[in-house]
């Protein structure tokens, strides 16, 4: 992206006023993983395996399918978290499960990834499928078998192309690992930037929502009962986030009518952020599990990268040659914080910073 493109689109980013929408559209034309800029042909078969296989990564391919709801055939393993069981609901068979994808999701902290999917698989009283989550990468960034070869009906000319020769193609990668070089580039500023801003308008919009609800009187909603099922332990993952500094917003959003066309707009304008939230933090998401697997350990050794963000090293993470800054490492927050971050001073007042930790989390036995 041109210098003058990107000062433009954070000028709109920044200004409340402004009806981002459309800018963040094309921040995600920018960003997105686009099949049709992708250079691929079918798929080949591995004479050994007789496997069909592709050199796209299946977070390519995922995130393409969930822009048309595609349905794809389901593994039967869901995540190492716990099942989550609502009341009433049955799961017909655990084999042949399948269903349309919702939306793509990841994980703020630690590496996972996942679909939420419409599993036509689970019935409920008078209904046949709800949305359910299965784990396509785990915490620690371990790419779940069961999604590493993907049927479905293709549909598009490209997936056409892909699937030119078979229903089944393996995947070698899920996040192409030269994908690291992207955390330095100003897409992925400006996708950060979209994030601050839209989650900034999200909290507007549902503090609106709470005062026509209470204003119309409108019931709350019932939600059912759930549980989780299945025996649970503590384990211990590697964390990192990363942050962009320097984003400054002007203006003030509007207040919608004391109607309930008002409050239909406000839900509106929430579901459609909410998906592109989604996928934004997945985009983003993937870049930084790119840059820590391939930007980070190949360059600090696993055991020194808590020392490398005190300063106690002098080695650095791998850097693209087009990529202007130097990272500055020892910096907290507060004086007292006991996290350092790596900095890195960007283009028009903006600064990366990134961190690391081990998390504990819950995950299913």
């Amino acid at each position: 992206m041109k210098l003058d493109a990107f000062r433009a689109e954070l000028r709109r980013l920044t200004d409340r006023k402004h009806d981002v929408r459309a800018c963040t559209g094309r921040v995600l034309d920018q960003w997105r993983y686009n099949l049709t800029d992708r250079k691929f042909g079918p798929a080949y078969q591995d004479p050994e395996t007789g496997q069909f296989t592709t050199d796209l990564d299946l977070a390519v391919f995922m995130s393409a399918l969930a822009e048309r709801r595609a349905v794809v055939s389901l593994p039967v393993y869901k995540g190492r978290r716990a099942s989550t069981y609502t009341e009433g609901e049955m799961v017909v068979s655990k084999e042949n499960r399948h269903g349309r994808i919702i939306s793509i999701r990841s994980n703020k902290d630690v590496f996972s990834f996942s679909a939420l999917v419409e599993d036509a698989n689970v019935i409920t009283t008078g209904e046949v499928g709800k949305p359910r989550n299965f784990m396509l990468q785990d915490l620690d960034g371990t790419w779940h078998d069961g999604w590493k070869k993907v049927s479905f009906m293709a549909d598009t000319e490209e997936e056409k192309k892909l699937f030119a020769n078979t229903r089944h193609v393996s995947f070698g990668y899920f996040v192409h690992p030269n994908r690291w070089a992207s955390f330095y580039s100003r897409n992925y500023l400006l996708a950060k930037v979209a994030i601050e801003r839209l989650t900034d308008e999200q909290r507007h919009l549902k503090a609106e929502r709470k005062r026509l609800k209470e204003l119309l009187d409108v019931p709350p909603k019932v939600w059912p009962k759930s549980e989780k099922t299945g025996a649970e332990k503590k384990e211990t993952f590697w964390a990192m986030n990363a942050f962009v500094d320097g984003i400054e917003f002007t203006g003030e959003y509007q207040t919608y009518p004391d109607t309930q066309d008002g409050l239909d707009t406000v839900q509106m304008l929430l579901h459609r952020i909410d998906d592109l939230l989604a996928q934004l933090r997945f985009h983003t998401r993937a870049t930084e599990f790119a840059f820590w697997r391939h930007g980070v350990l190949s360059s600090i050794p696993e055991t020194d990268v808590l020392d490398y963000l005190k300063g106690n090293l002098h080695e650095q993470p791998r850097q693209p040659k087009w990529a202007k800054g130097t990272w500055l490492t020892g910096y907290k927050e507060k004086p007292k914080a006991r996290t350092f971050f790596a900095c890195m001073e960007r283009e028009e007042g903006l600064s990366l910073r990134w961190r690391c930790w081990k998390k504990t989390e819950r995950v299913a036995v």
